[in-house]
């Protein structure tokens, strides 16, 4: 009937008889109509009612409500009015609803969130108000899945966009504008080419959040050009960005809470002063320089990426002024000194700290273990020197489970962070990473024991030492560690037997206790005899997984001539430490000859000098 001319006939439609129960569609657009034909109440079957563009002024009326049937109802541009009933919700069958173009008002109903099927809603130019952030969450019951066109155009609605936008995964329309939203514009993981320039946001007065990671795009603006918006949360990772320093319009976000730009290659120095971060991620650039003083001023900072830059100099104690830090990422930059004892002390959020890949040297302060939060913890590939200390139980956090379940969020996003385990670096992210325990102290110059303290450390996953020059024997009682998945004591100078309580760390799928001084049987268990050999060799070890018998070596096993340690041969490294022992000999012997002469004297000097070369070689074995 859509065009016909209804304004005199509106009242056609039989009430009584069973012809209008028969009806599944019908279309009455733009027929004149004043009012709604009473007949349609009775049109039980009806799964198609369209009644736009029509003079109707009246309430939505409540029997509409009872067609559980209907499953597209478009009643735009007419002259509805009043509240949106709550029994929105018994409409269950309906896949597309319009009501765009009226005089509606009033919150929409939390019910909307039982259109499970609900695939298309306009309801632009209204008078609705309420939360555009409720009307998401009523949608995220059941609908949030199917929902691909989304229409709220020129309505009173406030507030700001929910986080859990990724949930609408078919949404391909979303029109809020002309509301009192703050904008949000979020483009991530399209594949999206070319260029942005600034007049594609002339119009964005309310931009408060711009993500558009995962793109093939670049931003061309002029050097001074202001923008409208004052943003809060700034994500173009991996954007083709190519710049010499941060773009100067970024200093005039004064707002700003999250700044991500990773891998943009941007260059040069930065200035992150004058705004609200709390998450800032540059890493993967060619920034230069020193760490900026201006992120001393950042004292709400949580999460601070520069890892993979050409950053330099000492750690400046300006950052000691961010006492929220939790993430606090340096890693493979070209950094000095000693690892200031500020950190421990300030520092008292840190759950990760990653050093690696620097140049860092000196002892690891004892400081550190005041960070009770600490469960990531990486100092690989530097010139640290000393023993490891011995307060390390005091890293509660991989002590105990109480604190197991740090969340890394902020301000609704999740968090990540690089964690280098079973020889492979993962990046983790939210739950697994607030599950990550980690220590990493390989490839520097730590000497002496592992401190049996190491073994408090019960929640441990991942554990590297190699490349060291350790001594001294595996701690007994390493098998309390029972979650260790991870453990990495290679080339290194311990002697001894493999700790038997090794056998109870039945987690354990890598371990490489390789070019170390080991003697003796391999313990048994399912998890070691099932490791590669590879895990042994460089040792004086029997057993399997090993092909050497230990019932035929009468308790001894010949050492392997190819055993290497950070390039040198052992034996090579044996006979420098013996010609060590031989030159205090004789140098002693020169300058003391006379007091030698007596026998005691030679005596008491000549177990001395024994116990320097068995400490040299064997260390506490």
């Amino acid at each position: 009937m859509s065009g016909a001319n209804l304004s005199k006939a509106s009242d056609w439609l039989p009430v009584t008889n069973t012809l209008p129960s028969l009806v599944e569609y019908l279309d009455m657009s733009d027929c004149g109509l004043y009012h709604i034909p009473g007949g349609i109440a009775n049109m039980t079957n009806l799964k198609f009612l369209n009644i736009q563009d029509n003079s109707i002024s009246s309430s939505i009326p409540k029997w509409l409500y009872r067609l559980s049937h209907l499953q597209s109802l478009i009643f735009s541009y007419n002259f509805f009015h009043g509240e949106i009933s709550s029994s929105l919700g018994n409409l269950t069958s309906i896949v597309n609803l319009d009501l765009n173009s009226n005089q509606v008002e009033g919150n929409i109903p939390n019910s909307l969130g039982n259109l499970c099927k609900l695939t298309t809603l306009d309801m632009s130019r209204n008078n609705l108000n309420g939360s555009v952030s409720e009307i998401f969450v009523s949608f995220s019951r059941c609908s949030s899945g199917q929902i691909e066109s989304l229409s709220l155009f020129g309505n009173n609605l406030s507030g700001q966009l929910t986080d859990k936008l990724d949930n609408f995964e078919k949404l391909r329309v979303l029109d809020l504008a002309n509301n009192s939203i703050s904008e949000v514009l979020i483009i991530g993981d399209n594949n999206l080419t070319g260029v942005v320039s600034q007049q594609h946001f002339t119009n964005l007065t309310r931009l408060v959040q711009f993500e558009a990671s995962g793109n093939s795009l670049t931003i061309e603006t002029t050097p001074h050009w202001l923008p409208p918006f004052q943003l809060f949360i700034l994500v173009l990772n991996s954007w083709h960005l190519e710049l010499s320093e941060l773009p100067m319009w970024l200093q005039s976000q004064t707002q700003l809470e999250i700044l991500s730009m990773p891998n943009t290659r941007i260059s040069g120095n930065i200035d992150l002063s004058q705004n609200k971060l709390y998450v800032v991620n540059l890493e993967s650039n060619n920034l230069i320089g020193n760490i900026p003083r201006s992120l001393g001023y950042l004292l709400f900072l949580q999460y601070l990426h520069l890892r993979n830059n050409h950053l330099h100099g000492e750690l400046p104690p300006y950052l000691k002024k961010c006492t929220d830090l939790t993430i606090l990422d340096l890693s493979y930059n070209k950094f000095l000194g000693k690892i200031p004892m500020w950190i421990g002390k300030s520092l008292s959020n840190l759950a990760v700290l990653s050093l690696r890949s620097n140049k860092l040297h000196g002892h690891i302060p004892y400081k550190l273990c005041s960070l009770a939060n600490l469960q990531i913890l990486d100092l690989a590939h530097n010139n640290l020197s000393g023993r490891m200390p011995r307060c390390l139980y005091n890293f509660t956090a991989m002590t105990t489970r109480l604190y197991f379940n740090h969340p890394f969020y902020i301000v609704g996003r999740i968090e990540n962070a690089n964690v280098v385990t079973k020889g492979r670096e993962v990046k983790y992210g939210n739950i697994l990473l607030s599950l990550a325990i980690s220590l990493d102290l390989s490839e520097n110059i730590i000497s002496g024991e592992i401190p049996e303290e190491l073994t408090s450390l019960i929640y441990l996953q991942s554990v590297n030492l190699s490349y060291n020059l350790l001594s001294g024997r595996i701690p007994p009682k390493i098998g309390d560690m029972r979650r260790l998945e991870s453990l990495d004591l290679s080339m290194n100078q311990l002697c001894g037997q493999i700790a038997p309580s090794m056998s109870s760390l039945t987690f354990l799928s890598a371990l490489n206790l390789s070019y170390n001084n080991l003697t003796g049987e391999i313990p048994e268990s399912t998890q070691l005899q099932s490791l590669d050999q590879s895990s042994f060799i460089g040792n004086k070890l029997c057993g399997p997984p090993l092909e050497v018998n230990c019932s035929n070596t009468n308790g001894t096993v010949p050492p392997v001539a190819d055993q290497k340690h950070g390039g040198s041969y052992l034996l090579e490294d044996s006979w420098f430490f013996l010609s060590l022992g031989l030159g205090f000999l004789f140098g002693f012997w020169s300058v003391l000859g006379s007091l030698l002469l007596n026998l005691p004297w030679s005596i008491v000097f000549s177990r001395f000098l024994n116990s320097i070369v068995k400490k040299l070689l064997w260390g506490n074995c």
